[in-house]
């Protein structure tokens, strides 16, 4: 991305998000273009297939994977109480 640790560090989690995207998009136009540019080198030495997508799909129907930061109630609690544990903290609650 070109960017230093510092200014990681200090932006925004909004900012690292789109600037994320960014990057991802520009990784994707890059792809798109050396795909094209493979396709027409074989079409024009004489290639058979006559789909693109055959001859190198992109599949644009992935969706990332929805990320679970707790998982279960229960997994929530115990993992809360390992952490009180660790840094003996007790909560009269």
């Amino acid at each position: 991305m070109g960017w230093t640790e510092r200014q990681y560090f200090e932006s925004s989690p909004e900012s690292v998000y789109y600037a994320f995207q960014g990057y991802f998009d520009k990784r994707k136009g890059e792809e798109r273009l050396f795909r094209n540019l493979a396709w027409i080198s074989y079409k024009v030495g004489g290639g058979k297939i006559n789909n693109i997508n055959q001859f190198w799909s992109i599949d644009e129907a992935k969706k990332p994977q929805e990320i679970k930061s707790w998982g279960s109630e229960d997994e929530k609690s115990d993992m809360i109480k390992k952490i009180m544990e660790a840094h003996k903290i007790k909560l009269d609650v």
